[in-house]
């Protein structure tokens, strides 16, 4: 019998040869759903798989995931009466990759519709990884519940080709050696495979390969239609491009135009993203098929123009809490029915600012029995914004109660940034209260408040040194704080399996800065990395560590080929910073 690493190493070959001869099956096995949910190579570490459908694991306010497994608040099943529901499917797009929640277009959409006054809830119902046939799964197993009025599927080109995947999970070994193998995922190349199958969708002769994933798409989205008809709900198709087609030399958009013949043949509703992201002042994409800030805020405007909602805003404003007056919401958070509460409590949220004489008897909330009542206190009094009058209060909550009220408690300091120095030391001993919740809203409350925290490395050093969704966090707060007595733990992690974990230990090491010059060897070897995201980040911290120039120099023109144009592009950058520099003309900042 061969010793587990040479059987390994055998496998891996063998996985090699198997792609490297053009094995579609492997390929397949290799690049299922999970691939695209995280900056990782697989989501095991933050997904709840059932069946062939995965949601987030459990709630957590480092991503603000709520109970149903996604990145939106917690919402009553019931609605107001009055009230209107939009729900927006989708995946990492429409999830907003790379931003805060607040800035993906459908929250940016409920910040419009709430500033014209209509009685609209929109809900963020996306994943990163979700093709439509994981859309269609969940509007059956969370939409219908929470009675929508309105479906916006968001489609990206890529779920063409993510239609013709396997959507369950691959084999508990291949999947390892995916994850633990550089030499696997590098003959896979999942990334470039992406790219060339949205390529493919540009040819004037489609391939049998795109006909098969337009056939399945197409399948999926009409069966959500006739359910959704069913149901009394609309479905409109919303399809976003990739950043290649706002080139002046881009071909024409034939992949708009196919699915917008489908949706003619169905009668359902169409619009074409690609007009507003071109008209955009501001760079509309961050990668190639995610958008920025400025291209969500797009978005949301031309779904708001062109119509398509004219029939949720028709609706007169909400009865009951929405109408009450701010005495009749605060006697409403008395109330003995939780679900009161929680309404209350939401409604206050939608108030924003205006809400802050509420704001002592939320925080009161925050040790309210109920789950979904505190956590919607904190949505509200985060909403409201920063007030120092109530650290008093919820640093005793954060050194006394139990674990859930610590959490929440937390989520409100977060809030507070560097204002909330003063609650330092009742956040590290909220950390003696086990629980991974506690320690993940901890961690982002130390990060948000920053270098005032370094009394909290400690702690964030022993987190980040153990598996689980509070890791990423502590990683992400020890460069916020930037203290050096991280750089060590930081380096560590540099090899940690999670693509995530390296993308923000590499982010924080760069923002520490000279004090962490002796994890310049690591990062350059880091940028060997398969994840195109860790590369980034590798890049852009290693000019702040003041690393050997002609090493820097060297690695740099090495990535001016890199696969990933991000990365090709960020390195010709760097590289010109450093030849300003030689010139003695200062370095453009971004």
């Amino acid at each position: 019998m061969l010793p587990p690493l040479a059987q390994n190493l055998l496998l891996s070959v063998a996985v090699t040869l198997l792609v490297g001869g053009g094995s579609e099956a492997v390929c397949r096995i290799l690049e299922r759903a999970p691939a695209e949910a995280a900056p990782d190579e697989s989501a095991a570490d933050w997904t709840s798989w059932d069946g062939e459908f995965f949601t987030a694991r459990g709630w957590s306010p480092a991503r603000d995931f709520n109970g149903e497994g996604l990145r939106d608040r917690e919402r009553a099943v019931a609605k107001l009466q009055g009230t209107r529901r939009l729900m927006c499917l989708g995946d990492s797009t429409t999830y907003g990759f790379h931003l805060r929640p607040e800035q993906a277009y459908p929250q940016v959409l409920q910040t419009l519709l709430d500033a014209r006054g209509g009685a609209v809830e929109v809900f963020n119902v996306a994943l990163p990884g979700w093709p439509t046939r994981q859309q269609l799964i969940a509007y059956r197993r969370i939409c219908r519940k929470y009675q929508p009025d309105q479906l916006l599927l968001g489609i990206c080109l890529n779920d063409v080709a993510d239609m013709q995947n396997n959507l369950s999970r691959p084999p508990p070994g291949l999947a390892w050696l995916h994850r633990h193998s550089a030499i696997v995922r590098r003959a896979v190349d999942a990334e470039r495979r992406q790219i060339r199958s949205v390529e493919e969708l540009f040819e004037p002769r489609p391939s049998s390969r795109v006909a098969t994933g337009y056939a399945r798409l197409f399948a999926d989205l009409s069966v959500l239609r006739k359910e959704a008809a069913a149901d009394g709900v609309g479905l409109a198709i919303l399809v976003l491009p990739v950043r290649s087609q706002l080139a002046p030399s881009a071909p024409p958009p034939r992949p708009q135009g196919t699915i917008a013949a489908f949706c003619r043949s169905e009668g359902i509703p169409f619009l074409d993203a690609l007009p507003a992201l071109r008209r955009s002042a501001q760079p509309a994409f961050i990668d190639t098929d995610h958008l920025s800030a400025a291209g969500m805020r797009a978005v949301a405007k031309q779904v708001l123009a062109s119509g398509m909602l004219d029939g949720l805003l028709q609706a007169g404003p909400a009865q009951g809490l929405r109408t009450s007056s701010m005495a009749a919401l605060m006697r409403a958070l008395e109330a003995d029915a939780p679900a009161v509460r929680a309404a209350a409590a939401s409604a206050l949220e939608r108030a924003g600012e205006a809400a802050r004489p509420a704001g002592p008897a939320l925080v009161t909330r925050l040790r309210d029995p109920d789950d979904n009542v505190r956590l919607r206190a904190a949505d509200a009094l985060v909403s409201i914004g920063p007030n120092p009058a109530w650290l008093p209060q919820l640093r005793r909550m954060l050194e006394e109660d139990a674990a859930p009220v610590r959490t929440a408690a937390a989520r409100v300091v977060a809030a507070m940034g560097p204002a909330a120095r003063d609650a330092v030391e009742s956040l590290v001993a909220a950390l003696e209260q086990p629980g991974e919740d506690v320690e993940v809203a901890v961690a982002y409350a130390l990060g948000q408040i920053g270098p005032e925290a370094r009394a909290g490395v400690p702690g964030l050093i022993v987190i980040a040194a153990r598996p689980g969704l509070a890791r990423l966090r502590a990683v992400e707060a020890l460069g916020l704080i930037r203290d050096a007595g991280a750089v060590t733990a930081l380096c560590g992690v540099l090899d940690d399996s999670s693509g995530e974990v390296r993308w923000q230990a590499a982010r924080a090491l760069g923002r520490i800065g000279a004090p962490a010059r002796r994890c310049g060897p690591a990062l350059l070897r880091t940028l060997e990395d398969p994840n195109a995201d860790v590369r980034m980040a590798v890049v852009r911290a290693l000019p702040k560590l003041g690393v050997e120039r002609g090493r820097l120099e060297t690695a740099l023109d090495k990535l001016r080929s890199d696969p990933n144009g991000d990365v090709r592009a960020e390195a010709a950058r760097a590289l010109r910073s450093l030849r300003r520099l030689d010139l003695g003309s200062p370095p453009r900042t971004r």
